[in-house]
């Protein structure tokens, strides 16, 4: 004889917020589906369309930094002197101005999607 299939349900509380019952049989005939061979097709397809998208943004956002030229600066006229103005400190970093690191991208989105699938469909031995 074959196993017999479970039919997929969700908890009653997820992080402490009930969910109603609606919510739990539409979410358990998602997982169902979600199960099937076309469910971890489309999974997968999906997976893979928003890391073509992250990195294309990336390269897109990339591009346009790239190709702007810096605007030319009109010429001034003689300013009369002014004394001197203390020098200010320099202003902290808030944030990083480096470029993400595209595979380091794809290896983030790669291991959620493995985390998802693994917690969807059991882990991989």
């Amino acid at each position: 004889m074959g196993k017999k299939h479970k039919k997929a349900k969700l908890p009653k509380e997820v992080l402490g917020v009930k969910l109603p019952k609606e919510v739990r049989e539409v979410g358990g005939a998602l997982m169902e589906k979600a199960n099937s061979p076309q469910g971890r097709e489309m999974l997968a397809a999906g997976l893979t369309m928003a890391a073509a998208a992250a990195t294309a943004a990336l390269a897109k956002g990339r591009a346009e930094r790239a190709a702007k030229p810096e605007a030319p600066r009109p010429p001034q006229a003689p300013v009369s002197p002014v004394p001197p103005v203390p020098p200010v400190p320099p202003v902290p970093p808030q944030g990083t101005q480096t470029q993400p690191d595209p595979q380091a991208i794809a290896d983030a989105v790669g291991k959620a999607a493995e985390a998802m699938l693994g917690r969807l469909f059991g882990r991989k031995d």
